[in-house]
């Protein structure tokens, strides 16, 4: 009888170069990521400008939440103090693009360990195949996010048998994503889990309990460290408010429908990468029914590792992601690092089954093959690339248009108060926020907001008497600061509404502020003080 022809991965690739190998995609994911820099980006869009202002407070003696509101977590406050300090936006862009290709090159190295180096390129090429469409304007939760799933994702597969430091490292990887955003820590729960079952099956409870106490130790040391550093005692009680009352509340209010049509706003913004995966997946699930990832049946230990957690991993991503019932675009980029390795598993798979076939048609199903992941990798960079380019050019356009009208009233402003929820403004004429909000959203949220806050809001114009830019109309989220307009708006969600005390202090700003200027392009309105009395410019009217 013949011999079955040999299978492709009936061995783990492994070298001792690795960590090198892996460390070199950093330089050229950062020259990738160059397109989400200054140099491009005119001003950081609104999400990112909000996280700066947050930093900037951090670095100015505040505390996050307490003295300035946001309810993201407080990591990514940190993690922009530490860039504005080391270089502005600047040093904010490259902490976001070294964490990236620390994701990059921890993805690349399990894949090439589990397949080979074209394996590792082809999970690198789907993880950044759909990049640029749901990046944004980078500096995002889910951004930063992505090097702790790679690195939960490395540690489970990767590390030695054994090896106390995955359950380390998956420790401190679950508290990275939690306190960047909760459901951001879906995978590297995967990993922790599917590690603690593994060490149940190795060593018994003992094992199991040992694994999980030594992955707390490492969430905790992570959340004393994060939390010191931002919140310390004197902001805790705020930080509950905001980042756990808040975001319940955000979320609850979202119908099942909602979260369905996020999903499927993700599968169309990450394109034919994510439905790849999905067909990489089913050909996983296929595999390991069958019991071909079995020990004994051709595959490694790095490899039936990678088949258990892109199995897991994937359909918590996705969930994840949706579970708020909202699409901004950058809630998909925590699908990546799954995506990407479940990928590359699957092609694994897949060329170890078209290497058992019949010689002679073993070279025409690998060609195939390998033309069909080209082309998909291919389209959707192409796609990709372009979508980006189109709304970085023309939101860089449309924000420098809006910039002019805006810098005669702006300059030399001491406070400015956005009314609705663009604090670009703040960020790009360096002009500080009145109080702790540097947006009303919050305010409008009639399930979360008390009076107290109204109230706080209220005492900080009256005591800076800041300049105030109304972005709101009567079709927008936001309702207008003008009573006759306000008569017309209506909120678009369910648990958004304006409250009696918040109208008060609408009518307030109404008796104690004028109209100075319009902004044309967007529709915006000037107030200042009554008994201000800015330079006005030919180029705006009222």
């Amino acid at each position: 009888m013949p011999a079955s022809p040999p299978t492709l991965v009936n061995r783990d690739r492994s070298t001792v170069l690795s960590p090198w190998v892996a460390l070199a995609w950093i330089p050229l994911t950062m020259l990738a990521y160059v397109t989400r820099s200054p140099a491009f980006v005119t001003a950081p869009d609104i999400n990112g400008a909000t996280f700066l202002l947050m930093g900037q407070s951090l670095l100015d003696g505040g505390v996050p939440y307490r003295d300035a509101w946001d309810h993201k977590g407080p990591l990514l406050y940190l993690l922009d103090a530490i860039g504005l300090a080391l270089g502005g936006r600047w040093g904010v862009w490259a902490i976001d693009g070294l964490l990236l290709g620390c994701a990059v090159g921890l993805l690349f190295d399990a894949a090439r360990r589990s397949g080979g180096r074209w394996v590792g390129l082809f999970a690198v090429l789907l993880s950044l195949a759909s990049l640029d469409t749901i990046a944004d304007f980078g500096n995002k939760t889910e951004s930063y996010a992505l090097v702790f799933h790679a690195a939960a994702i490395w540690a489970f597969c990767c590390m030695p048998s054994r090896s106390r430091w995955s359950a380390v490292i998956i420790g401190v990887s679950i508290a990275g994503c939690f306190w960047l955003r909760p459901n951001n820590a879906g995978p590297p729960g995967v990993a922790a889990m599917l590690l603690m079952a593994m060490e149940w099956r190795r060593g018994g409870v003992r094992a199991a309990v040992r694994c999980l106490l030594l992955g707390f130790v490492a969430f905790a040391g992570f959340t004393v460290v994060v939390l010191g550093l931002t919140t310390g005692t004197r902001g805790l009680v705020d930080m509950y408010d905001a980042y756990v009352v808040f975001n319940l509340d955000y979320s609850e209010h979202a119908s099942w429908a909602d979260r369905f049509d996020a999903l499927a706003q993700g599968f169309h913004r990450v394109g034919l990468s994510a439905w790849l995966a999905v067909g990489a997946w089913l050909c996983i699930a296929v595999v390991v029914l069958r019991g071909g990832a079995r020990p004994g049946r051709g595959f490694g230990a790095i490899t039936r590792r990678l088949c258990l957690i892109s199995l897991c991993a994937l359909p918590i991503a996705l969930a994840s992601s949706s579970i708020s019932g909202y699409a901004w675009r950058h809630y998909f980029l925590t699908w990546l690092p799954a995506v990407a390795i479940t990928g590359a598993c699957g092609a694994v798979v897949v060329l170890d089954r078209i290497s058992r076939i019949d010689s002679p048609r073993r070279a025409a199903a690998s060609r195939a093959a390998i033309a069909g992941m080209a082309a998909v990798l291919l389209i959707t960079w192409n796609i990709s690339a372009h979508d980006a380019y189109v709304r970085i050019a023309n939101e860089s356009a449309r924000w420098e248009r809006t910039a002019a009208e805006l810098a005669p009233q702006v300059r030399g402003r001491k406070r400015l108060l956005v009314w609705g929820n663009d604090p670009r403004v703040n960020v790009y004429f360096d002009v500080p926020p009145c109080g702790r909000f540097a947006y009303i959203y919050p305010l409008l949220q009639a399930s979360f907001v008390r009076d107290d806050m109204v109230n706080q809001l209220g005492q900080a114009i009256d005591q800076t008497r800041p300049l105030i830019i109304d972005t709101g109309s009567s079709t927008s989220t936001t309702p207008p600061l003008d009573s006759v307009a306000r008569r017309e708006w209506r909120p678009r969600r369910d648990n958004w509404a304006v409250t009696p005390r918040l109208a008060a202090l609408m009518t307030h700003i109404d008796r104690t502020y004028r109209p100075i200027a319009q902004i044309e392009s967007e529709g915006w309105v000037i107030y200042a003080p009554i008994d201000d009395t800015p330079s006005t410019n030919g180029s705006m009217s009222w």
